[in-house]
């Protein structure tokens, strides 16, 4: 029964209704060193009875004696292997030194006083023991000797016990509440300069240790000391990361992680929902055409893409954009879902006249343009907005059949060829201005309810490019209007002959003549 080895009492059950104890505590009983059997079981053990002294037997070598006895229950517990005395009269105790039987149950007064330290019966002869008064024959412990009853006897000078074992006291070290261990189980914590042990600790970046409960994890698994300044939450998440792992953005003066900068970052913040109507911030321009009795206005939208670099100081302009200060009383910022999320802008200018747009656009070039990319390449449109008040919806399938023949002259001023947000198309008829009001993603798109929108053009932050093609759009409107039927519809030239007589067309129709 190799289980005898942790149990020191035997509890022995005489009556078999209180087998019930047995089972439901056997666990417990276990645990604190109790064997707790069935007499009927006890009797099977391989007992071995001393016949010199009563109520004491042995079970695999291990000596047990009777120390109760009752109606209901046996205990036996194991025999003592040093007996309880802490100083000898030599002519009392020196048959029961040479008799190890009577070791047990054994206690001395020494000096007026009942004393129970244990000793090993072969601890007098290797001389542990020293007279102290010849003539008592008495006998006490060396002041540097110790007894463990784990351990036995050992120089306490040297040695320590320490959770059964016996150490080398150079191989242990003290720890801040003043326990002693074994060196291999405890860390040196430099930060506060004591010793606590390693399961209770967490190894820091930087290869030192410190007591769990002061130690903060950033949000990437590293472990640093709480107290260290270079920790410090991100704005975005409120997650701890290093400092060297964070991204100061000065226009808010917070700091992001990776995740986080991109969405609270270095990016445009002062930009409006991609429905927001410039007529609500700014109206109308004051510009008072008239065309059969109807105000008709241009408008355009432009979109740009920002400069890394310079996105504190957009940022500010495009606050003052949507409260019309600082004379930017003609356009709005807002976000589309076609730009890039973080730089891309379009700005809305209200709708005005071509004189209006023009010192618009100068102030506008002057006061941002640095600030924007020049090109931003062909994802990124100038879309023209004429008023269609005026025309007819036989006059809006006309202008783009128009601009669907000369597609190829069109895009000479409009810079760009063309793709899937601004491909050309022909309306055969009248019936077919339904098919052409279900996709607004043509080069010219007549379905917009108040205006003809011109999408062709290439966005450049250039006040002659912009110019221009405000130009064309308007100009296209008033020829067609006018001047062209479907009988001379294919001669371009008959269109520039026209232009070259509007003096408002000249910026245009001198490019057109420098081709």
């Amino acid at each position: 029964m190799s289980s005898l080895n942790n149990i020191r009492s035997i509890l022995v059950i005489k009556d078999k209704n209180d087998h019930a104890l047995y089972i439901s505590q056997f666990a417990e009983y276990m645990k604190s060193g109790f064997l707790v059997v069935n007499e009927s079981a006890f009797l099977q053990f391989d007992i071995v009875e001393n016949t010199t002294f009563r109520n004491v037997f042995s079970i695999e070598n291990k000596s047990f004696k009777r120390t109760d006895d009752t109606s209901e229950f046996s205990l036996y517990s194991e025999l003592p292997t040093h007996i309880s005395i802490s100083a000898y009269n030599v002519k009392y105790t020196k048959g029961f030194i040479q008799h190890r039987e009577y070791r047990n149950d054994v206690t001395f007064d020494f000096n007026g006083e009942d004393t129970t330290l244990p000793l090993p019966v072969g601890y007098v002869y290797d001389e542990a023991l020293e007279c102290l008064d010849s003539e008592n024959n008495e006998f006490c412990f060396n002041n540097e000797t110790k007894f463990s009853y784990s351990c036995g006897y050992y120089d306490s000078e040297k040695m320590v016990v320490i959770e059964h074992c016996l150490y080398d006291i150079d191989c242990t070290v003290t720890l801040e509440n003043g326990r002693i261990v074994y060196e291999d189980d405890a860390v040196w914590c430099e930060e506060i300069e004591e010793y606590h042990l390693e399961s209770v600790c967490t190894r820091l970046e930087n290869g030192e240790w410190l007591p769990d409960n002061q130690v903060i994890r950033t949000s990437n698994g590293c472990y640093y000391s709480a107290n260290d300044s270079d920790i410090t939450t991100c704005n975005g998440c409120d997650e701890n990361f290093h400092y060297e792992d964070l991204t100061y953005n000065e226009h808010d003066d917070c700091s992001y992680c990776e995740n986080c900068y991109e969405e609270h970052g270095n990016k445009l913040k002062n930009r409006l929902c991609y429905s927001t109507n410039v007529i609500n911030y700014h109206g109308f321009g004051d510009y008072q055409n008239k065309i059969n009795g109807k105000l008709v206005y241009i408008g355009f939208e432009l979109e740009c893409l920002a400069d890394e670099s310079e996105v504190e100081e957009l940022d500010e302009n495009l606050k003052d954009m949507q409260h019309g200060r600082c004379n930017f009383e003609y356009c709005v910022p807002t976000m589309d879902g076609s730009l890039d999320d973080n730089y891309g802008v379009e700005f809305i200018f209200k709708p005005d006249s071509l004189e209006n747009h023009s010192e618009n656009l100068k102030h506008f070039i002057d006061n941002i343009g640095s600030q924007l990319y020049k090109t931003a390449g062909d994802g990124y449109g100038l879309h023209v907005h004429i008023s269609n008040n005026f025309l007819s919806d036989f006059d809006k399938i006309k202008i783009q059949n128009f601009a669907s023949i000369h597609d190829a002259k069109l895009r000479f001023v409009g810079g760009r060829d063309a793709t899937n947000y601004q491909p050309k198309k022909m309306l055969g008829k009248t019936a077919d201005m339904k098919k052409g009001n279900a996709n607004k993603y043509q080069a010219v798109n007549i379905s917009p309810t108040s205006t003809i929108e011109f999408r062709f053009p290439v966005s450049l932050v250039d006040h002659g490019h912009i110019m221009r093609n405000l130009q064309l759009a308007y100009s296209i409107c008033l020829y067609v209007k006018y001047r062209c039927n479907y009988a001379n519809i294919n001669d371009f030239s008959l269109y520039l002959k026209w232009l070259k007589t509007d003096k408002q067309f000249k910026l245009l129709y001198d490019y057109f003549d420098n081709l």
